[in-house]
């Protein structure tokens, strides 16, 4: 399986590419990373700025609410 960072980038690049068929099914985690990803990549092709709530965070960069 891969890690949800990984269907992020595959969805990425197929954003980039305006590849539109998520291989994933429904709701799922993976499809929702993918979506996000997908989401992001077509922005920046596009040369948008995506949403902040759509850009992978680094994990590095997560708190706990204190």
């Amino acid at each position: 399986m891969l890690y949800l960072k990984e269907y992020w980038l595959e969805g990425f690049k197929a954003g980039e590419q305006f590849i539109k068929q998520c291989p994933y099914p429904g709701n799922s985690l993976e499809a929702r990373n993918w979506r996000n990803g997908w989401l992001e990549g077509a922005s920046q092709a596009l040369g948008l700025d995506s949403p902040p709530a759509f850009r992978l965070q680094p994990e590095a960069n997560q708190h706990d609410a204190a």
